[in-house]
């Protein structure tokens, strides 16, 4: 991993792929700010999950699935955010 947050794969892979991560610092604010009232009986649909930043910031309690086409950023997002 990059120390800007990154994943540490060639730059033309990314913009093929249109792959940008969104800060945890950002995911969190948006859930907070903008879907605060999300409950057990919502189901969270994240269609580019990336790294997992929008998957982490979901309330456990709400269920969440994340879709990626990049096998490596699937498997990070999976073990980042446990679901």
């Amino acid at each position: 991993m990059a120390a800007d947050g990154m994943l540490a794969t060639n730059d033309g892979q990314r913009k093929t792929l249109g792959q940008w991560m969104t800060p945890a610092w950002a995911a969190e604010e948006l859930i907070a700010r903008y879907f605060s009232d999300l409950s057990a009986s919502d189901h969270v649909l994240e269609p580019s999950c990336g790294d997992g930043a929008f998957l982490c910031a979901v309330p456990d309690s709400v269920p969440v699935t994340g879709v990626e086409i990049d096998p490596v950023l699937a498997h990070r997002a999976a073990v980042r955010s446990g679901r």
